[in-house]
């Protein structure tokens, strides 16, 4: 563009059409950081700050931009534009495209990151970003965020003033935030000495207040398939928490239902699993009344103990209560790293959660997605949200002036849904062609390690979508190419996740005793029923037949040594057969086709 005028290419404006006219108006703003999908091409385009988008150079023929439309967004005319270009020489402003808001609702966004955690070292950095992202129709007012730290983790100082609450929660107020509007500040820490190396520690960040809106336009994610919902009545307004801790060599889960007495009593019951080094040993489920509690305890053998309880399928927004408790108890039995390999609970825009393991050294320029996955795989379910972490170190001759940092994106993943996060220096960012992201640090000035290998390290994180309801078996891969100024890329390692709509659990050996020579369970596949064979002293064992989600479709008790097990109430698909007694335990996989 030449003195306002360009002298090729392709642009128009996104606005916002306040009279719904479908015209633009001169009282009508432009609106930024709206994307749409240009095809031919599948080439990104994204507003500036005044709502324009622009390409230097398309090949003639006719193309339609597809915007992408935020919540509380709806288009005036249509949600697509179309043109044609007759000569790549010439400039052509494309058809404006207009947007109404339909309810002022902010657009909160939380974020948080410790790059690396070392135990025994002062000026550990915690970096929190809060924003009102700029599709936000309101402003986030009087806001605050609360920060929770692992009891592990001291204190040092702050870059913002702060309110110690308690419990190692820490207040910080960031008053009224309007949209495309960002607050950023850090927390300097101390790693105790007594803390195990690989120990996972786990930060928490709270946006607050929620306007009711904000969590209406979350998305659940759909059910795996061939499952049925817990429930389908209207929400009866319980909510779920989950805590755990390890006490005398014991582990304790902690289930509160925070609803208010009597209006908050749950309606019906939510399914409760409990795994063990990543395999399902336990499935319950639970009522429970306003304001109460239930406390489950185990014995603690140093394995990583994860309890996920369900709220119900109306509760607002995307809540998945959960927690761990790891080498409690035989450390001998402990495999650090396993507590990422689920889910945690931040779905919401309103909180963050990180864990980070204790390290001794910090492995430069690599790249993570969150949640881990399960198994060689990494298998995570349809529709999961995935978060991912880019680390780089200078570790050059010379300070690096400018960092840029390039990721195309999977073709499995919504790049429509990208939300470029908490870093650990000032960045500017961009999506453009052919689903590339972009993170440019100009002036960074990063030290190389050799002159001060604390200084030398930077991050930044981003939060993407799956495409809806992936096929089994569907594999995402990802890796990032950093640029330390004109030097050729380092391309981090590749990550990978696998989509399975039925993670397979099992019982862990060790935990209860798994009698493969007990207990016979036949056909496997099975159609119409199974036959389980157990011994003369298993009479009386109760056994269930559960889905992947812990819910029980058939159960009862072995009343003799052969039992025939009417399987219709079954849909097709994978199912656990549990059998138990007061001194043992059996798993056994059924497949009913």
């Amino acid at each position: 563009i030449l003195c306002g005028f360009a002298l090729k290419g392709v642009s128009g404006i996104v606005y916002n059409d306040i009279n719904q006219n479908c015209t633009k108006q001169n009282n009508e703003p432009g609106l930024s950081v709206r994307r749409g999908l240009l095809n031919p091409g599948n080439i990104i385009i994204e507003t500036d700050i005044n709502g324009r988008w622009f390409i230097d150079s398309l090949t003639p023929g006719t193309y339609s931009i597809v915007f992408d439309i935020q919540p509380n967004w709806l288009a005036t005319c249509s949600n697509t534009i179309n043109f044609s270009v007759v000569s790549s020489n010439s400039y052509l402003a494309a058809p404006d495209f207009g947007l109404r808001s339909t309810n002022p609702c902010s657009q909160p966004e939380i974020s948080i990151m410790a790059p690396v955690l070392r135990r025994c070292f002062s000026n550990q950095k915690i970096y929190v970003q809060a924003c009102n992202l700029a599709t936000g129709t309101g402003a986030i007012n009087n806001g605050y965020v609360d920060v929770i730290l692992d009891t592990a983790l001291v204190v040092d100082n702050a870059s913002m003033t702060y309110t110690a609450m308690g419990n190692n929660t820490y207040r910080f107020a960031i008053g009224s935030v309007n949209p495309a509007q960002c607050v950023n500040f850090n927390l300097s820490t101390t790693v105790k000495c007594s803390t195990l190396l690989g120990k996972t520690l786990c930060m928490s960040a709270f946006l607050a207040p929620v306007d009711s809106c904000v969590l209406d336009t979350v998305t659940t994610p759909a059910l795996p398939i061939g499952s049925t919902p817990v429930c389908t009545s209207a929400w009866d307004h319980s909510s779920l928490s989950v805590t755990g801790y390890c006490q005398n060599d014991s582990v304790f889960f902690v289930i509160t239902n925070n609803g208010s007495p009597v209006n908050g009593n749950m309606q019906c019951a939510a399914p409760v699993r409990v795994y063990v080094d990543g395999m399902l040993l336990y499935t319950y489920s639970i009522t429970l009344l306003g304001g109460q509690s239930v406390t489950y305890a185990y014995p603690g053998n140093g394995q990583t103990w994860i309890l996920q309880a369900d709220q119900h399928p109306q509760h607002p927004g995307n809540s998945h209560p959960n927690a761990h408790v790891e080498a409690c108890g035989n450390i001998a039995n402990w495999t650090t790293n396993l507590v990422n390999n689920f889910p945690l609970n931040d779905s919401d825009p309103i909180v963050d959660i990180y864990c980070g393991l204790v390290t001794g050294s910090y492995d430069p320029n690599d790249k993570t997605g969150y949640p881990l996955g399960t198994g060689v795989q990494h298998e995570v379910l349809p529709n999961q949200q995935l978060q991912y972490v880019i680390r780089f170190q200078n570790t050059g001759t010379d300070t690096a002036f400018t960092v840029v940092i390039r990721d195309t994106l999977d073709i499995d993943l919504d790049i429509f849904s990208v939300v470029s996060g908490i870093s650990s220096h000032n960045y500017t960012f961009r999506m453009y062609g052919p689903r590339v992201l972009e993170w440019t640090f100009n002036n960074i000035m990063l030290p190389d390690s050799n002159n001060s290998e604390p200084n030398s390290h930077g991050f930044v994180t981003f939060r993407v979508d799956q495409k809806k309801n992936l096929a089994n078996g569907t594999t995402i891969l990802n890796d990032a190419d950093i640029y330390f100024d004109f030097n050729s890329p380092v391309i981090t390692n590749q990550t990978l996740h696998t989509i399975n709509d039925q993670l397979s659990p099992s019982i862990v050996t060790g935990i209860k005793e798994n009698l493969n020579s007990t207990f016979k369970i036949y056909p496997n596949p099975a159609n119409s029923y199974i036959t389980i064979v157990s011994t003369k002293e298993s009479i009386g064992s109760s056994f269930s037949i559960i889905n992947l989600l812990g819910q029980t479709f058939v159960s009862g008790k072995l009343t003799r040594e052969v039992n025939t097990i009417d399987l219709s109430p079954l849909a097709n698909g994978f199912y656990l057969v549990l059998i138990e007694n007061k001194d043992t335990g059996f798993s056994q996989k059924l497949i009913k086709q």
